[in-house]
């Protein structure tokens, strides 16, 4: 019993380094709040009403950050885009499960991506409170979850096949 207990309490406090210690957040030279997690980087700037987003990782496929109060798909609002011939296509979607859908309302503008050498990157601006039910209020100065994912083709439909989550504050 003792060996069962230690060997719990060793594997509780080993995967809960091992989630922090793959997190790092700061400021870089452009004054983008920065944030990096398993090979994903999360930029952001709070511009009065808005929040200007920057987000890669290594992918040929589609790229999306979610935002949600709890560390879950459900009820987060997700931003997700993809690089292709055609150019770059970005869409606000609702997470539902586990899975996702269009918003109706599209509140996402100023959108910008490249893809070069496996990486894909995604720029975007959206409202910090769009009053759309289905997008998550962010608000200045307060946590909340950055869920990020990849998928290996640009196609919205195709399940992830990298995901990371880390904790900020706006």
């Amino acid at each position: 019993m003792r060996t069962f207990i230690l060997f719990f309490v060793f594997a509780i406090f080993f995967s809960f380094s091992n989630s922090f210690a793959e997190q790092s957040q700061y400021v870089d030279e452009q004054g983008w709040n920065t944030v990096s997690s398993a090979g994903f980087v999360f930029k952001w700037k709070i511009n009065k009403d808005e929040i200007d987003c920057r987000v890669e990782a290594a992918t040929k496929g589609w790229i999306a950050v979610g935002f949600n109060n709890v560390n879950r798909m459900n009820n987060a609002n997700i931003i997700i885009g993809c690089v292709d011939k055609k150019g770059v296509k970005v869409e606000d979607h609702f997470g539902k499960g586990h899975g996702h859908h269009k918003d109706k309302i599209q509140n996402v503008k100023n959108i910008f991506g490249k893809e070069s050498i496996g990486k894909t990157e995604i720029y975007f601006t959206i409202p910090l409170d769009s009053k759309d039910p289905e997008d998550f209020v962010l608000e200045e100065k307060r946590p909340v979850f950055v869920i990020m994912a990849v998928g290996s083709k640009d196609s919205f439909s195709t399940i992830h096949s990298k995901k990371t989550s880390v904790k900020i504050i706006l």
